[in-house]
């Protein structure tokens, strides 16, 4: 299923790239207004009550001597202008500073929640362990130890095997380890690397694959109902396919949605 899968992720990154295009230009929006509100409307700002304070005072403060106290209030007013506008930048960009904390909490806690995970494997974990076998095999577990990524340990000396063409059953309570054991044997959680795990190799047999991992929750692929029915297999063109298509629809009752 990877070539349908990239196609629907590429269709997803393209809505994801047209998202980031809009936020791209409302950031650049509001970094003109705060570029303005910030460094060019102060002194338009200074500069109008400076005038409208001198042309208040007139031409006597040249007469009495109070040019000095003149210049010294244009200062002032200056620099109070000045500071209460820098405050309000500071104000305006707390949005982006605390955002960007949030980001730096939760890549720092994703990447302890990682390594928690690594070291909880052991060094020597991953996938070790694991065998590829001829397709005409079936799958065996031999003395596997089983635990979560976390460390809690789900079966111990897990021996058993399943010939191929052969059904078998796993009962049991919840958190037992049913599902971890599946897990385990699609590769996605490692074990301590004590004992063996046999698995056909990858490859095609019969026009299909030998082992196919079945999701717990049921997963739709974007497509028609036809490409739920074949997948991974792209949906088939020839109509004999098809019709064997509509006879498993009909088997398992649901031909009424056709």
């Amino acid at each position: 299923g990877d070539s349908k899968e990239k196609a629907a992720l590429e269709a997803q990154f393209a809505t994801l790239l047209s998202a980031a295009a809009r936020v791209n230009r409302r950031r650049w929006a509001f970094g003109v207004v705060e570029d303005f509100v910030t460094k060019q409307l102060p002194y338009l700002v200074t500069w109008g009550l400076s005038w409208r304070y001198a042309a208040s005072r007139g031409p006597t403060c040249v007469e009495d001597g109070s040019a000095g106290v003149l210049i010294h209030d244009l200062r002032f007013v200056a620099s109070a202008v000045s500071h209460n506008f820098l405050a309000f930048g500071e104000v305006l960009r707390l949005n982006q500073r605390f955002g960007e904390l949030s980001g730096y909490v939760r890549r720092t806690t994703e990447l302890t929640s990682a390594l928690e995970g690594v070291t909880s494997m052991g060094s020597e974990g991953g996938l070790a362990g694991f065998c590829e076998v001829p397709q005409d095999q079936g799958i065996a577990f031999q003395g596997v130890n089983i635990t979560t990524p976390a460390g809690v340990p789900l079966l111990a000396q897990l021996t058993v095997e399943v010939p191929p063409g052969r059904h078998l059953l796993v009962t049991g309570p919840n958190g037992s380890g049913k599902t971890s054991l599946f897990r385990v044997l699609g590769g996605l959680w490692g074990h301590d690397g004590a004992g063996r795990i046999y698995r056909p190799a990858a490859g095609s047999h019969s026009g299909g694959w030998t082992v196919f991992l079945v999701p717990q929750r049921p997963y739709m692929t974007l497509g028609s109902l036809v490409e739920q029915v074949t997948y991974p297999s792209p949906a088939p063109v020839d109509p004999e396919v098809r019709q064997r298509c509509l006879d498993c629809l009909a088997r398992v009752g649901v031909a009424y949605l056709l």
